[in-house]
């Protein structure tokens, strides 16, 4: 089926398509504590590269990643995702048919695993996977058009969408069997799709954690995906490959019903839970290593934050030498570290090993990687996979009228910013990086919010999404969002060369 449409949570505060940069190269691109100021959608879900290769014979940096290669590389990714939903969708076909009355979880993993592409990504392709997709981030802000076609493309293959003439082998779609399924059919679908995979929801989270510790994310997600789909053809006669047509059909109303939507973010939430509860892409050892680098970057980006906003809030703020100083503390708190693990797989390693563990627990307190992780999958529209906390220690929370005093305030100390900006000859603010000039400007003005309300942006994004289905209807927040954006708008048009490609929308959600 086409899991990846099914499964997206829709909504305008969910950006459509995650991102790809490791926590290393991500921050490189937008900057030590910018992920929560900044919006970025380009490409989909990562995984950590466990290079076979020579580490001093693998690109680590992603300037030295030429476009040629990068082509190369996402051409080939594109190609893998149009093989594997064909063999996937023949896979659900021969078992649906085989007459066996139920298939076990480990069996369909053991029939799953050989059909996924090679984790070995830096071994592949001689580049870190993090840096690749950093590299594809940066040209595609710029306004690369190819780049960006082949981000939408992969996202596409991604989401069971046909792309480049991957159209389903003749004789798998009967056209009668598409035109009859109607939006209460499809929804009649969804409603035993999410039935389905909450019964193996139930049944995964049953198995000894030892085992479900053997198995990793991609093989869990398939072996859900290809049960469900062989219970669907079972029930309701049609194949995978027609459902997906259907739904191609009626992508509108699929994504702008309500009804749909409570569905699709219900089992978007079991999904999410089910990858929890899978093997991590990092051991203990290297998740201890990396967040004892996040400190050092932590600390360094506190020192940086509260350097730039004495000085902007003491006058006479020279923009130039700022922002050289800006760059500066940037690539010093950057050689800090060097994860190449991407957020969203260090939030689910964290929490499948913490427990017991109080050196972790005491490592991830100190590195603030809970809050630095919660506004990089933000940036790239991913709703961060969720900290089960200590009953003990109970997380903060703050009212959601407050998120929106401070969303208001953090629009009209942007607007103070620019105007400050406005005032920089245009030569010298042109000579400027765009993203981190924009990044800059944001430091600067979300020192107002931790004035006042003793927040920092990250902890703001981090409450904000606590509340999202409160914000999403409060009319002054929205205005807020709305105003924030046009103003983001506004700096890229002042900073740099002038482009409007890049980040468009950054504030609390």
């Amino acid at each position: 089926l086409k899991t990846k449409a099914v499964l997206e949570q829709p909504g305008e505060l969910v950006m459509a398509a995650p991102g790809n940069a490791s926590m290393a190269a991500g921050m490189k691109t937008f900057g030590v504590g910018g992920a929560a100021l900044l919006g970025n959608s380009l490409l989909g879900k990562t995984a950590i590269s466990a290079a076979s290769t020579k580490e001093s014979a693998v690109v680590s940096k992603p300037e030295d990643i030429t476009k040629d290669k990068l082509v190369s590389i996402l051409s080939v990714l594109i190609q893998e995702q149009v093989e594997l939903r064909l063999k996937v969708n023949e896979l659900v076909n021969e078992l649906a048919t085989s007459g066996e009355e139920d298939f076990e979880l480990r069996q369909i993993f053991e029939f799953v695993s050989p059909l996924l592409p090679s984790e070995d990504f830096a071994g592949r392709f001689g580049v870190k996977e993090g840096a690749a997709f950093a590299r594809a981030e940066a040209l595609a802000h710029g306004g690369d058009e190819q780049i960006m076609q082949l981000g939408e493309k992969l996202e596409m293959a991604r989401g069971g969408i046909a792309v480049d003439g991957a159209e389903p082998p003749p004789g798998t779609v009967d056209d009668a069997k598409v035109a009859e399924m109607d939006a209460q059919k499809l929804y009649d679908i969804h409603v035993y799709m999410r039935e389905q995979l909450k019964r193996l929801f139930i049944l995964f989270h049953g198995l000894p954690k030892a085992e479900r510790m053997q198995m990793p994310r991609e093989g869990v997600e398939k072996t859900m995906e290809v049960l469900v789909a062989i219970h669907v053809q079972r029930k309701f006669g049609y194949r995978s490959e027609e459902v997906e047509k259907a739904i191609e059909a009626h992508e509108e109303i699929i994504s702008t019903e309500e009804r749909f939507q409570q569905i699709n973010q219900q089992v978007a939430e079991y999904m999410q839970h089910l990858m929890m509860a899978a093997k991590p892409k990092v051991d203990r050892d290297q998740l201890i290593d990396m967040l004892k680098q996040l400190s050092v970057v932590n600390l360094k980006s506190r020192a940086m934050h509260k350097s730039l906003a004495e000085a902007y809030k003491a006058g006479d703020f020279d923009w130039d030498k700022q922002y050289a100083r800006y760059i500066e503390m940037q690539e010093d708190a950057m050689a800090a570290t060097t994860a190449d693990v991407d957020p969203m797989d260090l939030r689910i390693a964290y929490n499948a090993l913490k427990d017991g563990d109080q050196e972790l627990q005491e490592e991830w307190e100190k590195s603030g990687a809970d809050k630095m992780t919660t506004g990089l999958c933000f940036m790239r529209g991913i709703p961060p996979p969720p900290i089960e906390n200590d009953p003990k220690k109970p997380r903060k929370t703050i009212p959601a009228e407050r998120i929106v005093e401070c969303q208001e305030l953090l629009v009209e100390s942007l607007k103070s910013v620019v105007a400050s900006v406005r005032k920089v000859p245009e030569e010298t603010r042109r000579s400027w990086n765009t993203l981190m000039g924009i990044t800059l400007c944001q430091t600067i003005a979300s020192a107002a919010i931790d004035e006042k309300y003793g927040l920092s942006e990250d902890e703001l994004v981090m409450h904000g999404m606590q509340h999202q289905m409160v914000l999403s209807g409060n009319a002054r927040f929205r205005k807020a969002i709305q105003t924030h954006e046009v103003t983001v708008q506004l700096l890229q048009k002042l900073i740099g060369d002038g482009s409007t490609e890049g980040p468009q929308q950054c504030s609390v959600m």
